[in-house]
């Protein structure tokens, strides 16, 4: 405590001594700044805490060199794996969200014109302008509900993936509103059933499509999300366990994990059932005009669902083995820095 009350511990009246902390701590001080630091810190408590609390880190980073490298290179492995892309646009997976958002739009546009196929001549030339806008439309507000959950993930936002089957389920109530005075209210396809209304029928190809981006699309896109996160987030032995199996885990908050056999096996059920409906559906319509442009149409949408499935399961299986790679990464590095040292 000095004359006037202050204490003289919680400041340095040498500035320019006290700049030469971190030099004479880490040795690179000259002899005679060294010299004059030493002299300073006889008479400088602040200084000579400094010091201390300065030098217990060197000298633990030169003890341990193990750990100074495993931090730099755990840092590096973060920053080069997918965490290190969340923050680009869509998480780095904008090809996917565009191709997928592409295929999915592309069923709305194809089911209109099937569903007025065998009156192609009456409804046809519209139904084929009309599909231009259906796509745009879906393919639009697709990527909108992708981004809007790439949004909420970065932001801490853990109800993104309901946001986005919100979003999807508005743009299909909405564009199927602004369709429905175009479709016939009556059936349209002739089989030796009773099929349809045109309007009907289009309805029902929604409630088909709609389970399917959320199961294949958002689903999977928004764990690849939360888990980028949690891996930026330094949380590496979440991801570890969960994703090998090694441990018990469970995923993030908001976030539901599919494993690509679980998808694998839906998508095969999918395209099973849809192959005994088609057949159904073929063996008992009625020859027309029109009947080889429904068929054609019908095999079109039906390859426009498998590319779907398909195209998901890819982008899933890569996007889960940059995970793995990140996540045993670190955990192999968090192994070799908890190894004795012989």
């Amino acid at each position: 405590m000095n004359a006037e009350g202050r204490d003289d511990a919680q400041s340095c009246r040498r500035p320019d001594l006290n700049r030469s902390v971190t030099a004479y701590c880490f040795g690179e001080a000259t002899a005679s700044d060294r010299e004059d630091f030493e002299a300073h810190l006889l008479e400088c408590d602040f200084c000579w805490a400094e010091v201390q609390r300065l030098g217990r880190a060197v000298r633990l980073l030169r003890s341990d060199r193990q750990l100074t490298r495993s931090v730099f290179t755990v840092q590096i492995a973060t920053c080069l794996g997918i965490s290190g892309k969340l923050r680009r646009p869509f998480g780095g997976h904008w090809i996917h969200v565009v191709v997928a958002s592409a295929l999915y739009a592309l069923l709305f546009a194809v089911a209109l014109p099937l569903e007025v196929a065998y009156q192609f001549d009456r409804y046809g030339k519209q139904a084929v302008e009309v599909s231009f806008v259906l796509f745009a439309w879906i393919f639009l507000t697709t990527v909108l509900a992708v981004f809007i959950d790439w949004r909420a993930v970065i932001s801490g936002v853990r109800a993104g993936l309901l946001y986005s089957i919100g979003c999807a389920f508005v743009s299909a109530l909405v564009l199927y509103l602004a369709v429905h005075p175009f479709l016939p209210a009556k059936p349209i396809t002739e089989a030796t059933f009773q099929t349809y209304t045109a309007q009907s029928a289009y309805l029902k190809s929604i409630f088909y499509y709609l389970p399917s981006v959320f199961v294949f699309v958002f689903t999977p896109f928004h764990f690849v999300l939360a888990m980028q996160s949690e891996f930026a987030a330094g949380r590496h032995g979440l991801g570890f366990g969960l994703l090998t199996g090694s441990r018990p885990a469970v995923p993030p908050r908001g976030a539901i994990f599919l494993r690509l056999w679980v998808l694998g096996g839906l998508l095969l059920l999918g395209t099973i059932a849809s192959i005994i409906m088609a057949a159904h559906l073929l063996d008992n319509l009625k020859q027309g005009a029109y009947t080889n442009l429904f068929v054609h149409i019908l095999q079109l949408r039906w390859g426009l669902y498998m590319g779907l499935g398909i195209e998901a399961l890819v982008w899933y299986y890569f996007a889960l083995t940059e995970l793995k790679r990140e996540a045993l990464a670190i955990d192999a590095i968090s192994v070799a820095t908890r190894r004795p040292r012989a």
